[in-house]
């Protein structure tokens, strides 16, 4: 720069405009697992106000799905004793059942000592 010269300005390239993937914005997780969608919690809203108005999930359905639980928790243990997590939506998904009837029926076993609560509603600690 010889004097008072300010130096040369370059042209700006601008990038051009990329609209946003929708991936990110979905929420982690299965799309098929009912409460995960819109639709998903308006059929289990509704599965749930159907099961009400029916009497479809008995104590023996109950009684029934808590013993599949226990069998899916001993498949998943090594050793006898050992302290197994259940996780709510996996099981729920794993035998197509609603999570409130997985977590109807956890309750039940943890009435009979076999489950017990932990600090998230969706984990279970199995005593198998």
């Amino acid at each position: 720069m010889v004097g008072n010269q300010s130096p040369p300005i370059l042209p700006v390239k601008k990038k051009p405009y990329l609209r946003p993937a929708f991936e990110i914005f979905r929420r982690p997780g299965p799309p098929a697992m009912p409460g995960r969608t819109p639709w998903g919690r308006l059929r289990e809203m509704a599965s749930t106000f159907l099961d009400k108005i029916l009497g479809r999930n008995s104590e023996a359905l109950q009684l029934e799905l808590a013993c599949e639980i226990v069998e899916f928790g001993r498949m998943r243990t090594t050793t006898y004793g050992e302290v197994v997590i259940i996780e709510v939506p996996e099981v729920a998904y794993h035998f197509r059942e609603s999570p409130r009837h997985v977590r109807q029926s956890l309750r039940l076993l943890e009435v009979k000592g076999v489950a017990r609560r932990t600090t998230s509603p969706d984990h279970w600690r199995l005593i198998a």
